[in-house]
């Protein structure tokens, strides 16, 4: 029997072992905490949907473990179709694994970086279409009270016709308008997080920012601010140093420059308004058309900024390639069909990982 990676340096999982009630398909990805497989459950039912499982290296600290409960509990409790789905959490207890925890979820059959990739860019109507998609999951989880704080193609997934968020390993409670974050990928930081308090401090709009990044990274391959590393383009981001945009139709130009990657977060819109407006593209309306009024998100409510913040400054960042999370916080790694080739543009670490499972099996 073949062997694939296992958490940590325990001994090697392979096609056919089990994992409680889980049997192993294949290895899907190694992510920064833990190794990603495909599985089915044990059951005379022969068509019982397949799960990707991700098995986190051993928990060490009741920190780690305290922050995994609360993506688990974001996984599983913010239902919404375009919102990755957690079915079940358990503990390995016994046997040489013992100590891992293990996330059973939706499998997803590819992400926005690898069709993007193989596309040479996802064509505009499609694009918004998907965009629209994962600025309605945006939307619930906004409403829910939590920010997702790391979204990026290698984190929007397709299960089926559907495209959904997943990796909620930096998802965070918001308190008024803001949350505290440990660090998004670099790359898709907004300029105000660098002058946030060792820039940690978010408001919601930061994952239309994101968003915004994603989509014209999607459509064309290239980042939207210039420089030849994350911290040279988060940089860039904040003194407004942009490339020329070749997005196309103009028509979602407009909602990529115009409105997701405003500099001032006020002026963003929700996430419902980019949805809307992405749906109109999505449907063909014309770069004529007249464009709708934004709806800035509400006004920040919450705790002012600290006295002696007089400006951005760019954070130290990881080196090209590594995950930005501290040390011991957990990211659910892509739970695709297939494990995603490199993308040329990508920089922050990650992996292939939407919501709510349709009816059925």
């Amino acid at each position: 029997m073949s062997t694939v990676p296992s958490p940590g340096s325990g001994p090697a999982i392979g096609p056919g072992d089990r994992l409680r009630e889980w049997e192993i398909i294949r290895f899907l990805g190694r992510g920064s905490f833990g190794t990603v497989y495909e599985a089915r459950r044990s059951s005379w039912v022969t068509d019982h949907a397949r799960r990707a499982i991700k098995v986190f290296d051993p928990v060490l600290s009741s920190a780690a473990r305290a922050a995994l409960i609360a993506e688990f509990e974001t996984l599983s409790s913010v239902e919404h179709p375009n919102l990755l789905a957690g079915d079940d959490a358990f503990d390995i207890t016994e046997g040489p694994h013992a100590g891992s925890v293990v996330f059973v979820m939706e499998l997803a059959d590819e992400d926005l970086g690898s069709r993007a990739q193989h596309s040479g860019g996802v064509p505009g109507e499609e694009l918004a279409a998907i965009g629209a998609q994962v600025a309605d999951g945006l939307s619930a989880l906004h409403g829910q009270g939590r920010i997702h704080g790391d979204v990026k193609p290698e984190n929007i997934l397709r299960v089926g016709d559907r495209w959904t968020i997943g990796d909620f390993g930096l998802s965070t409670a918001l308190d008024g308008s803001y949350a505290f974050t440990a660090g998004a990928t670099i790359d898709y930081r907004p300029p105000e997080h660098a002058a946030a308090p060792a820039g940690s401090r978010m408001h919601r709009s930061a994952d239309v920012w994101a968003l915004g990044v994603t989509l014209h990274v999607a459509a064309t391959l290239h980042h939207p601010f210039v420089g030849p590393d994350p911290v040279m383009r988060l940089a860039a981001a904040i003194r407004g140093d942009r490339t020329a945009t070749t997005v196309e139709p103009a028509a979602l130009r407009a909602v990529v420059d115009d409105a997701c990657l405003r500099p001032e977060p006020r002026d963003r819109p929700d996430a419902t308004a980019v949805a809307d407006r992405l749906r109109a593209v999505a449907a063909g309306a014309g770069p004529s058309a007249a464009p709708p009024s934004w709806a800035p998100a509400a006004p920040p409510v919450g705790p002012p900024a600290p006295a002696g913040v007089v400006g951005p400054t760019v954070p130290v960042g990881a080196p090209e390639g590594q995950p930005t999370v501290p040390v011991g916080a957990p990211t659910t790694s892509w739970p695709t069909a297939a494990p995603a080739p490199p993308v040329e543009h990508r920089a922050g670490g990650g992996e292939p990982a939407a919501r709510r499972r349709p009816p059925g099996p």
